[in-house]
């Protein structure tokens, strides 16, 4: 009897710790896309357009690659607004994701969002499992 409550207990104590790094994982992509659409908005301010992306309008990337490389890297944007540019938490099942037009007037950030569907869901996007900021939440339905 005793090692079943103690059994019931773990199981109780692992899920509740579970849902915890979920829930800090969607608190750390939230924080990721303000801090990199911080980033990119200042990128605007001095050269007048966001990062513009070299393949067809409204174009969908992955920003970070197995090698935690940014695939839109620009030089200004890496060494002027953001000393190291942040990747997903799993570093691996998921990643953040930037779309933008390709005269630089229009963008959206991205990142999928293992609990926090809620604001997911309210971000103003068209996409109720990825979490959306940017100017146009709108660009491409995923």
């Amino acid at each position: 009897m005793v090692i079943a409550i103690i059994g019931l207990l773990a199981t109780i104590v692992m899920v509740s710790l579970n849902t915890a790094r979920t829930k800090a994982r969607d608190a750390r992509r939230k924080a990721d896309l303000a801090t990199l659409a911080t980033a990119i908005e200042m990128y605007n301010n001095t050269t007048g357009y966001y990062p513009k992306l070299a393949t067809a309008v409204a174009s969908t990337k992955v920003l970070c690659d197995a090698g935690s490389r940014w695939i839109i890297s620009t030089p200004a944007l890496d060494a002027i607004y953001m000393s190291k540019q942040p990747c997903d938490p799993t570093e691996s099942a998921y990643h953040y994701y930037y779309i933008s037009d390709t005269n630089g007037t229009k963008y959206e950030l991205a990142a999928f969002m293992e609990n926090d569907t809620a604001d997911a869901t309210n971000d103003g996007g068209n996409n109720a499992t990825y979490y959306e900021v940017g100017t146009d939440l709108s660009l491409v339905a995923r």
